[in-house]
């Protein structure tokens, strides 16, 4: 970390302060409609799973869910406008910064509205009586790796895309299949094995199962090392990908 990339995290800070408000209600929002509509709607159609109220078994990885889906949504169309668009990512290392200052700057501020959001929907759940063990304190830290597992190579895909034409196809194809397919809603043990197989290879299952974990005071189905290598496996070479593909986008003039 370098005051360059402190000085990119201003940078978002200072633009996100214009849409704080709308950012801040949609915070709390979003987990009262997940925990109503998904915990307390669907689970009056289903008791229990493994054992478990079905509003706690889903509630902290909703709260995962929440979390992907917003740094999906930072790491793709916002990544593209800014090299597309605004150019701002041009703007930003004509300066003293490098292209791993604007990565690492954005990942600060990612960090930022993930773990407000994440204290939101803490909060909300706790409150309509999801969270069952102290352990769900950890779940900030797992909303943390996830992002970070998920914004970096998003980010290196995004800084590919040259039309927008492209953006609802990453969507489509990836945003929406994993999160519908990452063990939130129904075990993966339910998937065929290949399907199951993917499941296991993306970040947010692995988040997905320690958040699960941590709410329920319960042991994860993976070791936890296990959930670090592949979330840190993920970031690397996501982080690897980004710095590459961008540092080419910008000084090489591919664009």
């Amino acid at each position: 970390m370098t005051i360059s990339s402190l000085a990119v995290m201003e940078r978002h800070l200072i633009v996100y302060r214009r849409m704080w408000k709308s950012s801040a209600l949609s915070a709390v929002l979003t987990p009262v409609l997940f925990v109503v509509s998904i915990g307390v709607g669907v689970g009056g159609f289903i008791d229990e799973v493994d054992g478990v109220p079905y509003l706690a078994w889903i509630a902290a990885p909703l709260l995962l869910s929440a979390v992907f889906q917003q740094t999906a949504q930072e790491s793709t169309s916002r990544v593209f406008h800014e090299l597309n668009t605004t150019r701002t990512v041009h703007a930003i290392v004509a300066t003293s910064a490098s292209v791993r200052d604007v990565l690492v700057g954005r990942l600060l501020y990612l960090m930022i509205r993930v773990q407000f959001s994440t204290v939101c929907f803490l909060a909300i759940a706790a409150c309509f009586g999801a969270v069952r063990s102290w352990w769900i304190l950890a779940e900030p830290l797992v909303a943390a790796a996830v992002a970070i597992a998920t914004a970096l190579p998003l980010t290196a895909l995004a800084s590919t895309i040259t039309e927008d034409t492209y953006l609802p196809a990453v969507s489509r194809l990836i945003t929406v299949p994993v999160v519908l397919f990452s063990g939130i809603f129904f075990p993966p043990t339910k998937l065929p094995e290949w399907a199951a197989a993917a499941v296991y290879a993306s970040p947010l299952w692995h988040g997905v199962d320690l958040a699960r974990a941590a709410a329920l005071g319960q042991r994860p189905d993976w070791p936890l090392w296990a959930h670090i290598a592949v979330l840190g496996a993920w970031s690397a070479v996501g982080y690897a990908l980004s710095s590459r593909i961008l540092h080419r986008r910008v000084y090489d003039g591919n664009s």
